[in-house]
C-alpha cells in the first residue's frame, strides 16, 4: 500500500501572532533563508530569552525586531497554535459538554420527515450554559489563544452584557482586532490586554469609541506613549490607566498637549518603566491628567526630587504615590517630594537608598504634615507627635542659622510653633531615645499548646520599639532583624506568667500596647517552614 503524505501545515503570513511551546511571537518573515533549504517562518518572540538573533542569517537582515535579540527562525509545524476566534474560546472554556450523566432528550432531525431520531444526553444543561453566557458580566480568556474576532456580530449577540473581559496573552495582531470586539460589549467597562504585541491602528474612526470603558490595563505591551496619545479620543472617560513594563523612558514624546489626554483619569499605573525625571513627570500631570490622585512609579529609574518652581509649575493634586524600588537617597528630595505634593496622603517609598537611613521612617512622617499612611501602614496621632518631637530634637542639634534650617527643614517654624521653644533642655528630657522600651524576642519551633511554649531554639534577641508602633511594623521590624522578606509568615506571642497570648495578625493596625507591651516584655515568634 502507498504511504500518502501528509498535507504540509498552511503557511502563517507576517504579522500574525503565534504560540509554539509556551512561548508567544508575532511573524515577522516566512520564505527561503539563504544557505537552506525549505521555507522557514522568521519569529520575533515577547520573551526576548527566546530569541537568537535580531532578525539576520549571515550579514543578512531578513526582518527586525523591536527588541535586541529577541528574533529566530522556525520551521512550519502542526505544533504551532495561530488561536481561534473569540467565540468559540469562550464556548470552550465556559461550557463543558462532556457529561457522563444527565437527562437524555430525543431530537427529530428536521430534514427527515420525522423518520430518524437522536438521542442528545446533556441538552439541558447545554441550554442551562448559554444562557449563563448571556448574563456573564466578568469574562477571562487569558491564554486561550483568542486571535480574532470571528463573525460580523457573533460576539454582542452572544455575550453582550459584559462588563470586565481580559485578553491578556491572546493571539490578537492588532488594535483593529481587539476594538472589534471591544465594541461588541456595550456595557463593557474594564478591558485587560496585558502582555499582548499589538499593530498600531491605521486611522480612528467614530465606531471605535468605547464611551463606557473605565478601566483599560496595558501591561508589558510595548505600547509607546504616542500610541496611547493617538489612542486617547476613543477611550474619553478612563479613570484606571496601567502602562506598566512598556520601557517608557518619558511621559511627553510629541507637543505638550493644550487639552487634556484623560480628563477624567484617577489611577495611573507606569510600574517597571524606565522613567528617571521626576521632573518632566509632574510637568506632564497638571495638563495630560488634571483629575488624578493615585500614581505608581514603583521600579523605575527616579534618582532625585528638585525642587518645583512654584511661581510657574501647577502642581498635582496626588494624594496618593507609590515610588517603591527606585533610586532616591536624599533628604532634600525627601523635602522637594513634599513641595511638590502637599496633599499627599499615602506615600510608599521602601526599597531606596534613603528607606534605609536612620530613623527612616520618623523623619519622613515629621517632614510632611498632610502624610496618613507610610508604606502601607497608617499614622496614628501618637506616632505623628513622636516622630515631629523627635525630628525637632534632631534639628535642634544642628549648628545653622535660621535662613538655613528653613531650607534643610521646611516644617520646622510650623512644629517650632505646634510644640514651642525646643532648646537643648527639652531636646535631653524629649528626645525619642527616653521613649523606647526594651523586649526581648524568642524563637519557637511549634506553635504552643493550651497557651505554653516549648523551650526557645536559638538565643534570644532584644529589641528597643517605640510603645506607639503598631503590629505591622513591629512585625516587618522582627523580619529585618532575622534577614526575613517582607512577605514571610510569622506568628507572634505575648508570652506571660500563665501563658502565651498570640497577638492576631488581624489587627495589624494596633499599637503594641493593646496586648500589654511595656519595658522588658518577652515576646515569642514562630516562623513556619
Amino acid at each position: 500500500m502507498m504511504m500518502v503524505d501528509a498535507d504540509p501545515p498552511a503557511l502563517p503570513t507576517a504579522g500574525l501572532r503565534l504560540k509554539h511551546a509556551g512561548h508567544y511571537g508575532t511573524v515577522r518573515f516566512v520564505g527561503e533563508v539563504d544557505g537552506s533549504s525549505g521555507i522557514w517562518i522568521g519569529v520575533e518572540w515577547d520573551d526576548p530569552s527566546r530569541g537568537k538573533h535580531g532578525g539576520s542569517k549571515n550579514g543578512k537582515q531578513y526582518f527586525r525586531c523591536r527588541r535586541p535579540n529577541s528574533g529566530s527562525f522556525i520551521r512550519p509545524t502542526s505544533t504551532i497554535a495561530y488561536g481561534r476566534a473569540f467565540t468559540q474560546a469562550l464556548l470552550s472554556k465556559y461550557i463543558d459538554e462532556s457529561w457522563s450523566s444527565g437527562n437524555v432528550e430525543t431530537l427529530v432531525l428536521g430534514s427527515s420527515n420525522g423518520a430518524i431520531t437522536v438521542e442528545a444526553p446533556g441538552l439541558d444543561k447545554i441550554r442551562k450554559k448559554f444562557a449563563n453566557i448571556e448574563r456573564l458580566r466578568e469574562i477571562s480568556l487569558e491564554d486561550e489563544e483568542v486571535s480574532s474576532p470571528g463573525p460580523l456580530d457573533d460576539i454582542k449577540s452572544t455575550c453582550r452584557n459584559v462588563r470586565g473581559l481580559n485578553l491578556s496573552r491572546s493571539l490578537l495582531p492588532a488594535w483593529e482586532d481587539v476594538m472589534s470586539i471591544a465594541t461588541q460589549l456595550p456595557a463593557l467597562q474594564c478591558l485587560i490586554l496585558n502582555h499582548n504585541r499589538l499593530g498600531p491602528l491605521a486611522k480612528l474612526s467614530p465606531h471605535h469609541i468605547l464611551p463606557t470603558l473605565q478601566e483599560l490595563r496595558l501591561n508589558n505591551t510595548l505600547t509607546s506613549w504616542d500610541e496611547l496619545v493617538f489612542l486617547s479620543p476613543i477611550i474619553p472617560h478612563l479613570r484606571h490607566l496601567q502602562m506598566g513594563y512598556n520601557h517608557l523612558t518619558k511621559l511627553c514624546t510629541t507637543d505638550r498637549h493644550r487639552e487634556p489626554l484623560f480628563p477624567n483619569l484617577e489611577l495611573l499605573n507606569l510600574e517597571g518603566n524606565m522613567l528617571d525625571s521626576w521632573k518632566d513627570i509632574m510637568m506632564a500631570l497638571p495638563s495630560l491628567f488634571p483629575k488624578l490622585d493615585h500614581l505608581v512609579l514603583t521600579s523605575n529609574q527616579i534618582a532625585a526630587v528638585p525642587s518645583p518652581d512654584l511661581l510657574e509649575q501647577d502642581l498635582p493634586i496626588l494624594r496618593q504615590l507609590s515610588l517603591t524600588e527606585n533610586l532616591i537617597d536624599s533628604w532634600r528630595s525627601a523635602n522637594a517630594l513634599y513641595a511638590w505634593l502637599p496633599q499627599l496622603e499615602h506615600l510608599r517609598i521602601t526599597q531606596n537608598p534613603i528607606a534605609d537611613e536612620p530613623a527612616s521612617r520618623q523623619v519622613l512622617i515629621a517632614k510632611s504634615g498632610s502624610l496618613k499612611y507610610l508604606n502601607g501602614t497608617p499614622i496614628s496621632s501618637a506616632e505623628r507627635r513622636d516622630c515631629e518631637l523627635f525630628y525637632l530634637s534632631s534639628i535642634a542639634k544642628e549648628t545653622k542659622d535660621e535662613n538655613q534650617l528653613r531650607e534643610d527643614h521646611p516644617r520646622w517654624k510650623e512644629l517650632s510653633d505646634k510644640y514651642g521653644k525646643f532648646e537643648q533642655e527639652v531636646v535631653e528630657s524629649d528626645k525619642l531615645s527616653n521613649r523606647l522600651i526594651d523586649i526581648t524576642l524568642r524563637q519557637y519551633a511549634e506553635v504552643p499548646e493550651a497557651g505554653k511554649l516549648s523551650p526557645s531554639i536559638a538565643l534570644p534577641l532584644r529589641l528597643r520599639i517605640l510603645p506607639t508602633m503598631n503590629l505591622r511594623l513591629l512585625r516587618l521590624k522582627i523580619l529585618k532583624v532575622l534577614k526575613k522578606p517582607p512577605q514571610t509568615v510569622i506568628r507572634i506571642w505575648l508570652i506571660l506568667d500563665e501563658g502565651a497570648v498570640e497577638m492576631e495578625m488581624d489587627q495589624l493596625s494596633r499599637e503594641v500596647g493593646y496586648w500589654g507591651v511595656e519595658q522588658d516584655t518577652d515576646l515569642g515568634f514562630l516562623v513556619p517552614e
